[in-house]
């Protein structure tokens, strides 16, 4: 499947998933887009996958247009599919839904976005980095931070 949407094998996957079953737990476009810009002139050999599930046409096209690199677009897989491509990611980023859970249950290094109210529902491993920001308006110290705490998570499996 990855092969099929242009991944080399070699590349460092870097799984995105900018959708939520409610617009309330969606981060802001210009947040993903900030941060894979900036992660991408730390990590040039890092290969971005979106994840697009039934309800996320909007944000995936939306971040897709955002980037000024091309993503690979992982268009609703079956489960099996995505847990297989989550579990050779490197790294995994995305807001408060069952995919972040889906890949903090893999074991896959994450960053999960939670607005404050809701980040008593957050994955309790020790792998994932729950990140709490600011919805509607991403700030720069939320963009920041996400980009440090992926390096970071990238840095320790090298």
């Amino acid at each position: 499947m990855l092969q099929r949407l242009g991944w080399d094998g070699h590349a460092r996957l870097l799984v995105v998933h900018p959708g939520a079953g409610s617009r309330g737990k969606l981060w802001a476009t210009e947040g993903f887009a900030a941060v894979l810009e900036r992660l991408a002139r730390r990590q040039p050999r890092l290969a971005v996958v979106v994840h697009r599930g039934p309800a996320d046409s909007e944000a995936v096209a939306a971040l897709s247009a955002a980037l000024g690199r091309p993503a690979m677009v992982l268009g609703e897989p079956h489960l099996t599919v995505l847990a297989g491509v989550l579990s050779i990611a490197a790294a995994y980023i995305g807001n408060d839904s069952g995919i972040s859970h889906l890949a903090a249950a893999l074991g896959v290094p994450s960053i999960v976005l939670f607005t404050a109210e809701r980040i008593i529902w957050r994955p309790w491993a020790e792998h994932v980095e729950p990140q709490v920001v600011s919805i509607s308006t991403p700030r720069e110290a939320d963009v920041r931070r996400a980009v440090e705490n992926l390096q970071t998570l990238l840095d320790r499996q090298r």
